[in-house]
């Protein structure tokens, strides 16, 4: 009998591979859904366990990998172990396992959206530089950071950002078995110890990794003392 332990370390972002500017770990969707799939795929593995150590990052490769989660735990129990944050992007990969454990002093939550669109606007007023458009429609220069953003062009950012926050908030609603304002109330961002965020429900239980061990082989009718084999993604 294996439990695998996949560690997610580092802001999110889609593709594959550790290339890129600096030297800091980062969760590559490609790379973390590949080890969910030979984990839920290899027989011998039994038990899944995540141990996250992010603050968050892409929503579109948060989401990929949240499908990956999903598809597993149809086919064996997976784990969250939050190490010292799992906050953001580095939550919503923690709220598609089966349980969720948090170390006391762990940072998670922020449970909200960042949107950043850069705008050159401002820059190229004191270059005394100008663009020329041609457009086939009203919206056609929609996040052109050559123009500064209208009335409607901010209030159609707000409700494309408002509508991931949304989904994000019905998502943990789901999971937690709460209901939409109730994760709305603890949400907007903010961010929890793993002691607070387990008396507001966040997370289900205290402890490190140890603990999460414990749990999953009490789930698989393993003796705690039993040793198992634990194989390690990547």
């Amino acid at each position: 009998t294996q439990i695998a332990i996949i560690n997610g370390v580092g802001a999110i972002s889609s593709g594959s591979g550790q290339s890129g500017f600096g030297s800091e770990l980062k969760i590559k969707s490609g790379d973390f859904v590949k080890y969910l799939k030979t984990a839920r795929e290899d027989k011998n593995i039994k038990a899944i366990i995540l141990r996250i150590d992010s603050p968050g990052g892409s929503v579109i490769a948060s989401d990929e990998i949240w499908e990956e989660i999903m598809k597993t735990r149809k086919v064996k129990p997976v784990y969250a172990s939050m190490a010292n944050i799992a906050a953001s992007g580095g939550y919503y990969m923690a709220m598609a396992c089966d349980t969720i454990i948090a170390h006391p002093a762990t940072i998670t939550g922020s449970i909200g959206v960042v949107m950043a669109v850069p705008n050159l606007s401002g820059l190229m007023g004191k270059l005394d530089l100008t663009a020329d458009t041609i457009n086939t429609n009203a919206s056609s220069q929609f996040m052109n950071g050559m123009f500064p953003l209208d009335e409607k062009q901010t209030s159609q950012l707000h409700q494309l950002s408002q509508s991931i926050y949304y989904r994000f908030l019905n998502r943990v609603a789901e999971s937690r078995g709460k209901t939409f304002d109730e994760v709305r109330a603890v949400a907007k961002g903010r961010v929890w110890t793993g002691e607070d965020a387990h008396k507001i429900g966040l997370v289900d239980t205290l402890g490190g990794l140890q603990t999460t061990l414990n749990i999953a082989k009490r789930r698989l009718g393993i003796n705690p003392d039993t040793k198992v084999r634990v194989r390690m993604f990547p």
